[in-house]
């Protein structure tokens, strides 16, 4: 994690070691820090969505699941009245 301290006289931008960055380290580091934040932005939104998937994928297992069981109530339901 990049850490950056302001003087307090001269508002420099100094980084994690206490040095003055000149502006392209200064870019640099926010660009990598930028990135840093967009890599984790994009794991949670892969992590969601897998879990939106699986989620999809128990509700389609709970309908076939159901439907399963409708059938074979009504199988029984036929075979008794029927005389099986």
């Amino acid at each position: 994690m990049l850490v950056f301290f302001f003087s307090q006289k001269g508002k420099e931008l100094r980084g994690q070691n206490g040095k003055f960055l000149s502006e392209s380290e200064s870019t640099r580091d926010r660009k990598f820090e930028k990135a840093i934040v967009q890599k984790g932005y994009n794991q949670a939104k892969h992590r969601l969505e897998n879990q939106k998937y699986s989620l999809q994928h128990s509700i389609h297992k709970e309908r076939t699941d159901i439907f399963l069981i409708k059938g074979i109530q009504a199988i029984e339901y036929t075979n008794e009245n029927m005389g099986y």
